[in-house]
Parts: structure tokens; C-alpha cells; sequence
């Protein structure tokens, strides 16, 4: 199974760090933002008993849900996939082995590239524990919400009704509504471990400190 990522270089890593904070003050009475050191964990991950998953199996895209549950069980959260979908060079041209759900060619000519977060990836933040993300990246931001916040925002494309391939409704105006197809969705990563990223072995899940939709009515 692939999904599609966001990825960062070490070019990039030093526009994302040093930005100037969006909006008015210094953000450090941001309702949004997060206690200095707190990373989103996985703290309890979902289990079910052999007879649920049996009952699964008789239903319809019982192989998808049972893979889903082995990837959430497994701590598939938010930043832990470090695996690359984009390579230096096709495998047709460098004879690399491709293997289903490992990087191939990484050997950039221009600087490395890691992933920040992996569509299918769910969320162990409490604010929205258990969502998953949803769709095809595509526009992209990033701003400071405070000194010690990198917020990045993505919007997912999804099609509603009118593709194969439905995004999970969410709810706005405090649960009176529910939008579905595309999301806009923001991922809140610690600033200064943000800036050493690039220069460590470790996934972005180490990093993770926020993440829930952008609209909210």
C-alpha cells in the first residue's frame, strides 16, 4: 500500500523555521497554541477482539478496514512514515528493487528529502484523536501560530460523491453541520525540533504537536 506524502528538504527546512508569525502579537496568547514540549503520542491504540474482526470480514471492503486496523494498531500516526514515494531516478533507469511500501532511489543530487505526513496516517493529538488524513495534497502554506509553532496547511483534494474515493465528513458550526469532500487541514509541528529535522534519522512523528481542520463554520 503507497499513499501520498508531504515531504520537506534541507532547503526548505530553514524558510519554515525562521518565518515571521502571522497575524497580531507574538502568538504566545494564541488559544491555539500548544504547551512547549508536547508531541502528539499514541497513547492507547485501537484494538478489537478476534470475533469483531471476524464479523468485519464478511462485510464489504473487509480487506481495507482489517489494513486499516493493523496500520492503527502498528502506530501508524501522524509523521511515523519515513518511507519516500518520490525517487532521484526511476527504477526503470537506476535498476533499484522496488518493493511495496519502501523508498526506492534516494540518492537526490540536490539535498534529502524526508515526509512530514502521509495521507492514510491518523491523528493521536486529543483534539482530534482517531482522524485520519484524508485525500490528495494539494495547495499547501505554512506559517508560525508562535514562537515555538509551524503550523502547515494542505488541502486535500477529495471529490464528494463524485469520485469512488469520498473524504470522511467533519463537523462546523459546533456540530450542527457536516461538510464533506475536500478538507483544508492544518498539522502543527514544534518549531525548534522542526529546524534540526533534516539533521536526524527520526520521523516527523516526534514533532507532531496539533492537527484538526482549518473550518470550523
Amino acid at each position: 500500500m503507497r499513499f501520498s506524502p508531504l515531504c520537506v528538504t534541507s532547503l526548505l527546512i530553514p524558510t519554515l523555521t525562521n518565518a515571521r508569525i502571522l497575524g497580531t502579537g507574538n502568538g504566545q496568547d494564541d488559544p491555539g497554541a500548544h504547551p512547549e514540549g508536547r508531541v502528539c503520542r499514541n497513547e492507547a491504540p485501537l484494538t478489537w477482539s478476534p470475533a469483531t474482526q471476524a464479523v468485519l470480514s464478511n462485510m464489504g471492503y473487509a480487506e481495507d478496514i482489517l489494513q486499516a486496523l493493523e496500520l492503527y494498531a502498528d502506530g501508524f500516526t501522524i509523521g511515523s512514515t519515513q518511507e519516500l514515494i518520490v525517487e532521484a531516478q526511476d527504477a526503470a533507469v537506476s535498476g533499484a528493487t522496488v518493493r511495496d511500501g519502501q523508498a526506492g532511489d534516494t540518492d537526490f543530487p540536490f539535498g534529502d528529502i524526508k515526509p512530514i505526513v502521509t495521507m492514510g496516517e491518523r491523528s493521536a493529538c486529543s483534539e482530534s484523536v482517531g482522524q485520519t488524513v484524508v485525500g490528495k495534497p494539494d495547495g499547501m502554506g505554512a506559517y508560525l501560530v508562535n514562537e515555538r509553532t509551524v503550523r502547515v496547511i494542505y488541502q486535500s483534494e477529495s471529490y464528494g460523491p463524485l469520485d469512488a474515493n469520498e473524504a470522511r465528513a467533519y463537523p462546523v458550526n459546533n456540530g450542527e453541520a457536516m461538510i464533506g469532500g475536500s478538507h483544508i487541514a492544518g498539522i502543527d509541528y514544534d518549531r525548534e525540533k522542526l529546524s534540526r529535522f533534516m539533521k536526524n534519522q527520526g520521523p516527523a512523528s516526534n514533532m507532531v504537536v496539533g492537527f484538526d481542520n482549518m473550518i470550523e463554520k
